[in-house]
Order: structure tokens, then C-alpha cells, then sequence
């Protein structure tokens, strides 16, 4: 029997294998491709408050209704993260 990767050397063959693209700094519209080509993203499960995610819909339903694009809670938490480490980092 095969034994499995771990947790966490498999999260580091990903950051090894993110290291070795060119940088670049990430703009808003790299941080939200569109569906299907999000190939080199990482998946990411967090748990949060239900007031939180309560509060991320109501904001992602009324972005929707100005019109406005990247309304839905993963784009909204991407945004939000990327804004908090620039400002911060």
C-alpha cells in the first residue's frame, strides 16, 4: 500500500512550484481569471462566523445589483486578503 503525501508536504511542492514562476505583481484582474483558469490557484477552506459570511453575501448581492463584477464570496475574500497583505507587507 502506497503511503499517502501528507498535508504538509504536499502544500510545499505547491509554494516550491509557485517560487519558480516569475514574479509579478498581482493585479485585480490576475487575482480573479475567469472559471476554468484557475489552474495554478491553491484550494482554500476556511471557517468563518455565520455574521461574516452573512455580512460577504449581502455585500457580493448589492455589488450585483450596481453591476458590478467578482460579486461572489471567493472573489470578495481574494480581494479582501490581497488588500489587507499590500497594505500591511
Amino acid at each position: 500500500m502506497a503511503k499517502k503525501p501528507s498535508l504538509m508536504a504536499s502544500l510545499k511542492r505547491e509554494l516550491d512550484k509557485a517560487e519558480k514562476k516569475p514574479s509579478t505583481k498581482t493585479g485585480e484582474k490576475d487575482l480573479h481569471p475567469i472559471r476554468g483558469e484557475r489552474g495554478d490557484f491553491l484550494k482554500l477552506t476556511i471557517t468563518m462566523p455565520p455574521e461574516l459570511v452573512l455580512k460577504l453575501k449581502q455585500h457580493g448581492a448589492e455589488r450585483r445589483i450596481l453591476g458590478e463584477k467578482d460579486c461572489d464570496t471567493s472573489s470578495l475574500i481574494r480581494s479582501a486578503v490581497k488588500k489587507y497583505l499590500d497594505k500591511n507587507m
